[in-house]
């Protein structure tokens, strides 16, 4: 805990840091406006998911319930032809305010564990590089590839899973380059200066 709590400024700057590169990445620079599309007749698509009357979730098609059904010949026949694809429902309009409070605990909560991680690892007064390497380690794990066994498994397009690793990787260099520059008695880890080499000293 004494641990944690020595980095907790670090920590919350950190968190702020990552919030505002996210909000600046996805507003601001160019790489994520071909990520997601709009399907011809979206309207159409609406009311035929409205009159299909699905629930909240996540649906994918084709779908086998049970695994024995694999080798039903017009499950086959679909399965073959296709087409392949998933279908989020969501359980209401989505609140923007909300969305960004959460992701700002997100990355909150992976920028603790870095802490955390790194504070077990590293000592107080090391040199920043040190810092830098275990923590960029550990938030790069955070960041990166939390999210890639959904993405593979349900079809996330490959442009899309690029995008946000090229995030994710400016969202770790960011958490580890602050807690580095701010790491507890990091002056420590600066060589000493004998005093009669400076002018005037």
């Amino acid at each position: 805990m004494d641990a944690i709590l020595e980095l907790w400024i670090p920590i919350v700057l950190a968190t702020i840091a990552v919030f505002i590169a996210s909000s600046l990445l996805w507003m601001v620079s160019p790489h994520h406006k071909a990520d997601v599309k709009a399907p011809p007749g979206g309207e159409k698509l609406e009311r035929a998911v409205e009159d299909l009357g699905l629930e909240p979730g996540t649906y994918i098609f084709p779908y086998c319930a049970d695994q024995k059904n694999m080798k039903d010949e017009a499950f086959r026949a679909r399965w073959e032809h296709g087409p392949w694809g998933t279908i989020t429902v969501f359980p209401a309009a989505s609140k923007f305010g909300k969305n960004l409070a959460f992701t700002a605990l997100v990355f909150f909560v992976i920028t603790l564990f870095v802490g955390y991680l790194t504070r077990q690892a590293v000592e107080p007064g090391a040199e920043y590089l040190r810092v830098f390497q275990i923590a960029g380690t550990a938030a790069v794990l955070g960041h990166v590839f939390g999210g890639l066994p959904y993405a593979i498994f349900f079809g996330k397009p490959a442009r899309f899973v690029i995008t946000d690793l090229i995030d994710a990787i400016i969202y770790a260099m960011i958490t580890a380059g602050i807690l580095a520059a701010m790491w507890p008695g990091a002056e420590a880890a600066l060589p000493e200066v004998d005093p009669s080499v400076i002018p005037g000293g």
